[in-house]
C-alpha cells in the first residue's frame, strides 16, 4: 500500500500490466511502453468527484496535459447501493474521456497498485517504472508530473 509518510517503496519497482473491461465491456490494456499517469477512483468518493470537476474545468478553461503521457484510469470499489452507480455512467455524465478499466468486486487492480485511499495516481514513467504515487492533485500538479514524465 501507498504509505501515507516517507518513503513509498513501490517508486522504482516495475508496473504491472493492467487488461479489464472498462464500463462499455470493451477489452482495454494499460501495458508498459509509454508514460503514463493512473487514476484511481470510486463512483461513490466526493474526493474524486472534485478531481474530475477540476481536471474538466482545468481542460474547459484552457489548461493542456501532455500528449505524450496517457490518463488512465481504473474504476474501483463500485457499490451499487452508493451515488453515482453505475461508475461507467457517472464519467460520463461528468464528460471523461480517458481510457477507464473497471475492477473487479475484489478491487484486485486497485490492491495490485497500492490503493490505500482514492481518489489515488500512479505515474508510470516509458520504461514501466514507477515513480510516483500519491493522492488528490490539482490540476496544475498533474500538468507538472505528467510534463516530468515525458521529458
Amino acid at each position: 500500500p501507498r504509505p501515507q509518510s516517507g518513503d513509498d517503496p513501490a517508486v522504482g519497482m516495475t508496473a504491472p500490466g493492467i487488461r479489464g473491461f472498462g464500463p462499455d465491456s470493451v477489452e482495454q490494456v494499460f501495458a508498459n511502453g509509454a508514460p503514463r499517469a493512473i487514476m484511481l477512483a470510486a463512483h461513490w468518493c466526493g474526493h474524486c468527484q472534485n478531481e474530475l470537476n477540476a481536471i474538466n474545468a482545468y481542460l474547459d478553461g484552457g489548461g493542456t496535459f501532455p500528449a505524450e503521457v496517457e490518463i488512465q484510469t481504473i474504476s474501483t470499489w463500485a457499490d451499487s447501493g452508493r451515488d453515482n452507480f453505475p461508475p461507467g455512467e457517472w464519467l460520463a455524465d461528468n464528460s471523461w474521456p480517458h481510457r477507464t478499466i473497471v475492477d473487479d468486486e475484489d478491487a484486485t487492480l486497485a490492491f495490485a497498485l497500492g490503493l490505500s485511499g482514492t481518489p489515488m495516481w500512479v505515474f508510470v514513467d516509458a520504461d514501466g517504472t514507477v515513480v510516483d504515487r500519491t493522492g488528490a492533485l490539482d490540476p496544475a500538479d498533474l500538468a507538472a508530473r505528467m510534463a516530468a514524465l515525458s521529458a
